[in-house]
């Protein structure tokens, strides 16, 4: 990767972030987003990316402050309330910044969302709940999924997402009908496969668990097998949301960006997305997400040498794109197969 887009940063790092906006040719360029705003909830310790907002005053004020640090994009995280994301993606947009947002628990809706001009969404599987009513949700956890759960405390929002997809289908007509307008208003949509896959032995990269959240070592086998139909209807919805000219972006919401990146596009491809395609959405698609296919993105006159270089050839082989490297980052050799 040449260009980074953080997803939510720790604000008592916002002058080494702010330094590392400065684009050298020994690291990516690096675009920092403030923290994920999240309203505030009494009692509740915010967790170190999140930042706090009292109120829509307040939503406008961190996003202008933002702004003024020079910062081009804005997190909205699924614990902003409707008065504060209203505030913030308004006073974002006014100001020729980027939202983009993770909508979940039925807090806020992508429909409101993109009523108000949300054009970024963060992570295929929060579709299924935006789709999936609370009672829905509710009987599918208690019929569906805690049976098979067990004694199991760990992992359970794992199981209950990847129940929810189990529990829709591949061709739930209320999904399709949310693909259709994510199309219709040119919304984008970054997948974030490899979170999920790796758990449930879809990738051949499986780091080991970050917590008791995505630690699935407990879980019966009819749990597991639910979890891996979930993923497979969740394969089968991006590969609609390609097919119905939805754009998808590279991003991993992982410990480990740079190999899960990889770990994503194969999953990408595994979906039934062809690898010309897949590249495309690892360069052009994401570049343009990000407002700087001016520069990067493409192989091509007055853009940035900014080359990822496969040793042997993905589009012969998808397993490819785990060989050797070799990256140019402002047309300077950074790194090379001997050096790896």
């Amino acid at each position: 990767m040449t260009s980074v887009r953080s997803a939510g940063d720790d604000e008592r790092d916002l002058p080494m972030l702010i330094a590392w906006m400065r684009s050298v040719p020994w690291a990516p360029d690096f675009y920092p987003c403030g923290g994920a705003l999240v309203s505030r909830d009494e009692g509740r310790v915010p967790y170190p990316g999140h930042v706090e907002v009292a109120g829509p005053e307040a939503a406008a004020a961190k996003v202008r402050q933002y702004h003024d640090l020079g910062f081009r994009f804005v997190k909205l995280y699924w614990r902003l309330r409707e008065p504060e994301f209203t505030a913030a993606i308004r006073e974002a947009r006014a100001l020729g910044m980027i939202p983009f947002a993770h909508i979940d628990f039925n807090v806020f809706s992508i429909g409101k969302a993109l009523d108000l001009g949300l054009r970024d969404v963060e992570h295929a599987y929060t579709l299924v709940k935006d789709v999936l009513t609370p009672e829905e949700q509710e009987a599918v956890w208690l019929h569906e999924v805690k049976p098979l759960a067990g004694e199991s405390r760990d992992g359970l929002f794992f199981a209950q997402t990847m129940g929810y997809l189990a529990h829709l289908g591949p061709d739930d007509p209320r999904m399709n009908a949310l693909i259709e307008r994510l199309a219709e208003t040119g919304t984008s949509v970054t997948p974030t496969l490899h979170v999920f896959g790796c758990r449930y032995g879809f990738t051949t990269l499986a780091p080991p668990p970050v917590g008791t959240f995505d630690d699935l070592s407990g879980y019966p086998d009819t749990l597991m097998a639910q979890g891996r139909r979930g993923f497979r209807v969740m394969l089968g919805h991006v590969k609609r949301m390609h097919d119905d000219g939805v754009r998808l972006n590279l991003g991993t919401d992982s410990a480990e960006p740079g190999r899960s990146a990889l770990s994503e596009m194969l999953l990408l491809h595994r979906a039934g997305i062809p690898m010309p395609a897949v590249f495309t959405i690892a360069t052009w698609n994401t570049a343009e997400t990000m407002g700087i296919q001016d520069s990067v993105g493409a192989i091509e006159p007055g853009m940035k040498a900014d080359l990822v270089l496969f040793e042997r050839n993905p589009l012969e082989d998808p397993q490819n794109l785990l060989s050797p490297k070799t990256v140019i980052k402002d047309g300077v050799v950074v790194a090379e197969p001997e050096a790896r």
